[in-house]
């Protein structure tokens, strides 16, 4: 007989069963759960002020490969996903997303798309051009 032990959400609806790794226990049997991770929205000139959004820096540590996707957004729409992967080998790198659009806020999203080895998502950052300060 198989003993393990369950944690459930007091607000949600998913249990957790503790000893299996990354993985969500479904009704079809279990499932890798996925890194999606999303920023609150950046505005260094103010909420009503104006940058050229450049790029998105995203560091990632990984073991065995990754693939992953950028989502930028700039004031409320997102822009095209940009997918980066590598097949094996293992490090830190920083993936690059190319925004090249004008707005007061950026967001963006992260997600693994497969998993194959381990991956932290260390830092996310941007680069931008101010054009005006409107504290």
């Amino acid at each position: 007989m198989n003993q393990f032990l369950y944690a459930a959400e007091a607000d949600g609806n998913r249990v957790i069963r503790y000893g299996t790794g990354l993985t969500k226990v479904t009704d079809a049997g279990t499932e890798p759960v996925l890194l999606a991770a999303g920023t609150w929205d950046w505005t260094p000139m103010g909420p009503a002020g104006d940058n050229v959004w450049r790029m998105v820096i995203a560091t990632i540590r990984y073991t065995n490969g990754y693939h992953v996707r950028i989502t930028p957004s700039v004031d409320g729409t997102d822009l095209s996903a940009q997918d980066f992967s590598v097949t094996g080998g293992a490090g830190t790198t920083d993936l690059q997303a190319w925004v090249v659009r004008r707005g007061a806020r950026l967001a963006v999203t992260v997600e693994l798309l497969s998993r194959t080895g381990t991956i932290e998502l260390v830092n996310i950052q941007a680069a931008w051009l101010p054009m005006r300060v409107v504290p």
